[in-house]
């Protein structure tokens, strides 16, 4: 990935006052350049997000942040009674903001001028195959001739047209954090993307940091246990994963159809979504004619990677990978799926 330009956030200092009024608020007309959550970032030009978070809460550290000069501290607030209250402490302003875990997605969409309408946008989830499935997509577009980035567990980056690499730089969690996925998609702009595959953990949903993030299309990998600790049930974990049918603008939901639990997200796809099926030894001939699919047949696992018989809506064709196990059959159908839907071929 292209460096990290430091002086990328002055290209969107603009006054909270018209950010704040799209939410309902009255706020002062202040300057700020950039929106963090972590009070150890704060500077004078910066406004603080103070939202409640799984660990911490962001609340018990405005005091930090007034203490670092912070001219902007937005709080989370439970009594919408004082949704848009205004306090004054020391030098900075708080403003207080009902609902903001839910809104933050929206509020960071409006800051970094939704940077999702201006590229192709790609949301994997489930819980194997993510992180290969995105990679995957990101390189089949590099590979077409489109710059293309990705978000997720390896980090984030852009590919370089003059190396045919990407170094990723590291963040956090598989899906960051909502202001960091809208600063992301800003830069990849900046930088001349025009397609990103990223990884969209089921805490990340069920804790809306993609929630106002144009989405073009969902893709669904398979199901198994993982994280009951924090979704309390494999009932609830599905359900989480499910949230993805709700993105802003979805055109196309990728299902693996080997998976059973693709018969639950045929049940809830949204009424302007189109779907397509992909799997690995399914007849053609069986495929609901409603639905789009990409089917691999007379998969041979060689020294060399991988020979398989691919038929599919747009076609069919004989394709040959250097890859390794019978899951990258079912990743790479999954990329092929999205360059299709993207109109590629």
């Amino acid at each position: 990935m292209v460096s990290i330009n430091k002086q990328f956030p002055e290209a969107f200092y603009q006054s909270i006052k018209p950010l704040l009024a799209h939410f309902g608020i009255d706020a002062p007309d202040i300057m700020i350049s950039d929106l963090v959550l972590d009070s150890r970032d704060v500077a004078i030009h910066k406004a603080f997000i103070a939202v409640a978070g799984h660990a911490l809460d962001g609340r018990d550290f405005i005091p930090q942040a007034v203490s670092l000069g912070a001219k902007v501290i937005v709080a989370q607030c439970d009594d919408k009674t004082r949704h848009g209250f205004v306090e004054m402490r020391e030098q900075s302003v708080i403003i207080y903001f009902n609902q903001l875990p839910e809104k933050l997605s929206e509020l960071a969409g409006y800051f970094y001028q939704f940077p999702a309408n201006s590229m192709s946008v790609v949301a994997v989830t489930g819980t194997n195959g993510k992180t290969s499935t995105v990679q995957l997509i990101s390189q089949l577009a590099h590979l077409m001739g489109e710059r293309a980035a990705s978000i997720g567990t390896l980090g984030a980056g852009i590919y370089s047209s003059s190396t045919d690499t990407q170094i990723l730089d590291n963040i956090v969690n598989t899906t960051p954090d909502a202001i960091s996925i809208q600063r992301l998609l800003a830069e990849f702009v900046a930088e001349g993307a025009f397609q990103v595959a990223l990884e969209a953990s089921s805490h990340a949903l069920v804790q809306n940091r993609i929630k106002a993030v144009k989405t073009d299309i969902a893709v669904f990998t398979n199901l198994s246990r993982d994280h009951l600790d924090y979704h309390g049930s494999m009932a609830e974990y599905a359900a989480a994963k499910r949230l993805l049918l709700s993105q802003p603008e979805l055109a196309y939901v990728v299902l693996n159809a080997n998976d059973p639990e693709h018969k639950n997200w045929l049940a809830n796809i949204p009424e302007t979504s189109s779907v397509v099926l992909y799997g690995q030894n399914i007849s053609a001939a069986d495929m609901p004619t409603k639905y789009q699919y990409c089917v691999a047949n007379n998969v041979r696992y060689t020294a060399e990677g991988i020979a398989l018989s691919v038929q599919s809506s747009w076609g069919d064709c004989e394709l040959r990978l250097s890859l390794l196990a019978e899951f990258n059959v079912a990743n790479v159908l999954a990329a092929i799926c999205c360059q299709l839907c993207l109109g590629k071929t």
